[in-house]
C-alpha cells in the first residue's frame, strides 16, 4: 500500500504523498463504515449485538470495521514513522519522541493516552518551521482529534470489558449504548485525523527536491 511513499530523495526524506493518500482514504472509509454501523444499530434497536437474534447487517459491518481499521492502522503508522523521520532530517532539534516512539507510544498502556498526541503535535509544528518549531502555534484540529479519539477508545474499551464479564440484559443494554457512542465519536476522530495527515503531507512535500 505504500505506492511510492517509502522512496527517499535529497536529504533522505520520505515522500509522504503515497502513504498519505492511502491513509486519508482508509480513515475516511473508517468514518463511513462507523457511521453505517451506528445507523444500522439504531434502526435495529435493542439487541442488535445479540449473537442469536441480533442484526446480521450489523455483524457484517462490524467485520468490515475490523478489516478497515487494521489496514488503516498499518498505513497510518507507517506514515507517522516517515513523517517523524522527516522532521528530524530537515533540522528540527529537541524533539521528544523519536520516529520509532512516535509509533510505539500507541501500544504502551497509560502513555498511549497522551504521548502519541505529543508526537503528532511536534510533527505538525516542525513541519511548518523545523528550526524554531517550539514557537509555532499548533492547530485546534489536533486537540479535537485527540479528544474524540480518546473518548471513542475509552467507551469502546468499557463496552468490551462489560460484555466479556457480564451478559445480563441490563448490562448488554449499556454495552450497546457505549458501542454506539464509541462508533459515533470515531467518525469525527477519523475525519479530523485524515485532515491532519493531509496538511502535514502537503507541508512536508515542499522540502522534497524539485518542489
Amino acid at each position: 500500500m505504500a505506492t511510492g511513499s517509502d522512496t527517499q530523495a535529497g536529504l533522505g526524506l520520505y515522500d509522504l504523498r503515497g502513504t498519505g493518500a492511502w491513509s486519508q482514504g482508509l480513515l475516511c472509509a473508517q468514518a463511513a463504515i462507523c457511521a453505517l454501523a451506528v445507523t444500522i444499530a439504531l434502526l435495529a434497536g435493542p439487541g442488535f449485538m445479540d449473537e442469536a437474534s441480533g442484526s446480521m447487517p450489523y455483524a457484517l459491518v462490524s467485520l468490515g470495521q475490523a478489516v478497515i481499521f487494521i489496514a488503516g492502522a498499518i498505513v497510518f503508522l507507517r506514515w507517522t514513522y516517515c513523517a517523524s523521520a522527516n522532521v528530524h532530517r530537515i533540522g528540527a532539534q529537541g524533539l521528544g519522541p523519536s520516529p520509532g516512539w512516535a509509533v510505539g507510544w500507541y501500544f504502551v498502556p497509560i502513555a498511549c493516552l497522551g504521548m502519541p498526541f505529543v508526537a503528532m503535535k511536534e510533527i505538525w509544528k516542525a513541519s511548518i518551521e523545523p528550526r524554531d518549531w517550539e514557537i509555532v502555534k499548533s492547530t485546534p484540529l489536533l486537540g479535537w482529534w485527540w479528544t474524540f479519539w480518546i473518548f471513542s477508545n475509552l467507551t469502546g474499551l468499557v463496552a468490551f470489558r462489560l460484555e466479556s464479564e457480564e451478559t445480563s440484559t441490563e448490562v448488554m443494554s449499556y454495552v450497546e449504548t457505549l458501542t454506539i457512542v464509541s462508533d459515533a465519536t470515531f467518525v469525527p476522530a477519523s475525519l479530523l485525523l485524515a485532515a491532519i495527515v493531509g496538511r502535514i503531507t502537503v507541508r512536508q512535500s515542499v522540502y522534497l527536491p524539485g518542489e
